[in-house]
């Protein structure tokens, strides 16, 4: 399992890279790349919204890649359901935050998206994509750890996901 998540993420990274590198040279809008990355995960067989694809987007948007352009892709990418929005707040809450001082452009832009999507909810059909997101939601901001809790649910994840937010812009 754990060599087919490896091939799957680099499989997504290489996706990620290959439909957001050409756009800003032919002018294509963040949209259009979103649609584009929505096109290839379901036909490589993946569920959206999609944990896998919001760490490796998050991870190239705070590292190798901090542009306006690619701040608007992740907000069209939420917008049209390629990633859950709290998933994503989440991923960039334990990425920015802590660096709000050395990056001030990503942490405003950051403020930018938690103001409009934080209390934005995804329908999510499967039992399976819930308890993923979950999890994943639950190991960005170590939530299990901090409060003494286990998170199994979505609706806790939310809840302490949206409480951590508040904890860490103090």
């Amino acid at each position: 399992m754990g060599s087919q998540l490896e091939m799957r993420r680099s499989e997504l990274e290489r996706l990620v890279a290959m439909t957001v590198k050409p756009f800003p040279v032919v002018n294509e809008t963040p949209l259009v790349w979103a649609m584009e990355l929505a096109k290839c995960v379901e036909g490589m067989g993946g569920v959206l919204p999609s944990t896998d694809l919001a760490e490796v987007v998050v991870a190239k948007l705070c590292f190798s890649n901090n542009n306006p352009s690619m701040w608007k892709f992740l907000h069209q990418a939420i917008s049209c359901g390629l990633l859950y929005p709290l998933h994503v707040l989440s991923l960039l809450t334990s990425r920015i935050i802590p660096h709000c001082r050395s990056q001030p452009e990503a942490y405003r832009l950051y403020l930018e998206l938690l103001s409009i999507h934080a209390l934005s909810f995804i329908r999510l059909g499967m039992d399976a994509s819930k308890e993923k997101i979950a999890k994943s939601i639950d190991v960005a901001l170590q939530l299990s750890k901090t409060y003494s809790f286990p998170v199994f649910e979505l609706g806790h994840a939310m809840v302490l996901c949206l409480f951590s937010i508040i904890v860490h812009l103090n």
